[in-house]
């Protein structure tokens, strides 16, 4: 990847700014007593936002006509609320851009569960920190097909490739990668670390042995994540499953045939959950 600590990009990109919304979640969040009130009028101002909220609120409460905005962030809290608005705010922002694939929102929305799943299993990070991580790891392919006419290609070089790093491939064709900007959106936006460095190294496998800890859990969780998402919404396995397989197994005290059981029976579940819901 790019150095994500240095100032300036290689290539001129623009990062959008934090929208007002999301910057007032994650303020509030820092204060001891935060004003529910305040943010369930800015929240307002958002159709969509305001019925993604409801709707979160009807799904863990089974109550739709008797809950407002303020009483849905009441009962959702905050770290909810932020995960909600990153998704409504940035598809908003990006929708599905030429050249990204139509499945991309449908693979970040269940590389975000299943990544919170995993960390709940293996109670290494937090949760709601893996969830986040899930959503945004692939945001840079949006900045990345909005630059770069010709990305469309260069993603299926990389998805294609068994062997060499899916961000370097990206770098050789563009000078930078989805990573790097990942990074600097998440900064932008106001996430605090762990999160914006791991999106930054969520392709550099070798953290899963050289440094095992919080950031290495998150990058196998994503792995594995982001190869059910694959499966469930019929884009398939791509290489990323196999590069970081032995490190995964590793890291998570696995043999690895064992560890492909374990995805397998993941898949199996999260397939039997998507058809409920149908």
């Amino acid at each position: 990847m790019n150095d994500p600590t240095a100032e300036t990009l290689p290539v001129e990109i623009d990062i959008p700014p934090c929208p007002a919304v999301l910057g007032e979640i994650t303020h509030l969040w820092q204060q001891e007593n935060p004003d529910f009130r305040q943010l369930a009028i800015l929240i307002q101002q958002d159709p969509a936002l305001a019925a993604a909220v409801l709707r979160a609120a009807f799904r863990l409460s089974g109550k739709r006509n008797s809950t407002s905005i303020l009483q849905a962030i009441q009962l959702l809290g905050l770290a909810r609320l932020q995960q909600i608005a990153l998704h409504v705010l940035l598809h908003a922002e990006f929708g599905i851009p030429a050249g990204v694939r139509a499945t991309l929102w449908d693979e970040l929305r269940l590389a975000a569960q299943w990544s919170e799943r995993l960390a709940r299993r293996f109670r290494k990070v937090p949760t709601a920190t893996a969830y986040t991580v899930g959503l945004l790891h692939d945001v840079g392919i949006f900045l990345m097909a909005r630059k770069f006419p010709n990305y469309e290609a260069t993603t299926s070089l990389a998805r294609g490739n068994p062997s060499e790093s899916y961000t370097l491939i990206e770098q050789r064709r563009h000078q930078v990668d989805h990573a790097t900007l990942g990074y600097y959106l998440a900064r932008r936006w106001g996430l605090a670390e762990p999160i914006p460095m791991v999106i930054a190294a969520h392709h550099e496998y070798e953290l899963l042995l050289d440094s095992p800890d919080e950031r290495a859990h998150l990058i196998a969780y994503l792995v594995i994540a982001d190869r059910i998402a694959g499966e469930l919404v019929g884009v398939g396995a791509d290489h990323e499953y196999g590069k970081a397989r032995d490190g995964i197994a590793e890291l998570l005290n696995y043999d690895p045939e064992d560890l492909d059981a374990f995805v397998e029976m993941e898949i199996d579940i999260a397939a039997d959950e998507l058809a409920k819901h149908r």
